[in-house]
């Protein structure tokens, strides 16, 4: 049999998911303080449906927060690059810190130009980029390490973590007394987040809604997925909205303020300056926000289209009404959607 970590990898690659957390743990029984193999045990824990499990494990790995991963696949290339960004984000924030810079976390609805937002935000501010949370939309956990690093401030984050009750409840555990919350028309994150997760994953299988990957394998366009499809992937947006904005009608901290994509979109200047006077830090840097303007004419990678309207006329007559009758009048009026 290979050596440690490979023979973890090997078990992997034949689906033999318990033996490789056997090989794991017979691993950590000699080497408990081995960081690769807590972080492979979170991986495989994770792929194996035991999230709470694979959220103790990352506790005890004790990273900072670092880039985008998703914790669905092994391999250590993975955790090297998470390493590698863990040491950026620490000097950054140290940095920041010195600057007096203070808690400022975001959370984005799926698809509604959180990259290119939040990389606004960070550059001109000369922010490192954290997140906050662990696993795959709508099923997010905030991870309590990762959380309270970001709310010693000095950073931001990047994530999309949902204001459920334990979530809330970390961040104010934390201390988070104001969080901004992005969010767009679930319409048109609908269709982006369709188009996201089947015609450009390069992982369908592990997409955002993996029990419907398999059904739009041949990467079917949106006007032809069925109702079903459609329902599952609004209700989601919608959910998540919506608990977000009870969040923020409760007396009960953190202060949400919420930023929508569209108006963004039309003045990103406005946007940024009620963001920079909500989150409230040294007022030497209002100056910055003369720059916004060029930032905005950028666009990440991870960037689609941008439009607001797409929805209209991706979307079938026959979905056109089904969502219709989905989306609650009350949420269209709050953001101004029309």
């Amino acid at each position: 049999m290979a050596e440690f970590p490979q023979n973890i990898l090997d078990c992997a690659d034949r689906d033999n998911l318990p033996e490789a957390l056997d090989l794991v743990e017979s691993h950590l029984a000699n080497q408990p303080d081995d960081g690769r193999a807590q972080y492979l045990a979170a991986v495989l824990l994770n792929i194996s449906g035991q999230r709470e499990l694979a959220l103790a494990r990352l506790e005890r790995i004790a990273l900072r927060p670092g880039i985008d991963a998703d914790f669905d696949r092994l391999s250590l290339a993975d955790l090297e690059r998470w390493q590698a960004a863990v040491t950026d984000f620490a000097a950054g924030q140290c940095a920041a810190l010195a600057r007096a810079w203070p808690v400022t976390p975001i959370c984005s609805l799926p698809r509604s130009g959180s990259g290119w937002f939040v990389a606004m935000f960070a550059r001109l501010f000369d922010l490192p980029v954290g997140r906050m949370c662990f696993g795959r939309f709508p099923d997010l956990r905030a991870v309590p390490g990762w959380l309270a690093c970001i709310a010693e401030g000095g950073a931001t984050s990047h994530d999309h973590l949902p204001a459920s009750a334990d979530n809330l409840r970390l961040l104010r555990e934390c201390m988070v007394a104001k969080i901004v919350v992005q969010v767009r028309d679930p319409r048109q994150a609908m269709v982006s987040l369709y188009h996201h997760q089947n015609l450009e994953s390069d992982h369908q299988s592990h997409g955002l809604l993996p029990q419907l990957a398999p059904r739009h394998a041949g990467a079917r366009p949106i006007d032809e997925a069925d109702d079903e499809t459609i329902a599952a992937l609004l209700g989601q947006l919608v959910g998540w909205l919506e608990d977000w904005l009870r969040a923020a009608g409760s007396a009960q901290l953190p202060e949400v303020h919420f930023v929508s994509y569209e108006a963004l979109k039309a003045a990103p200047r406005q946007v940024f300056t009620e963001v920079f006077d909500f989150f409230a830090p040294p007022e030497e840097y209002r100056g910055l926000l003369d720059f916004v303007e060029d930032l905005a004419a950028s666009k990440t990678p991870s960037f689609r289209a941008g439009e607001t309207g797409e929805w209209r006329s991706a979307l079938s007559p026959r979905q056109l009404t089904l969502v219709e009758d989905l989306l609650p009048a009350t949420l269209l009026q709050r953001f101004a959607w029309q």
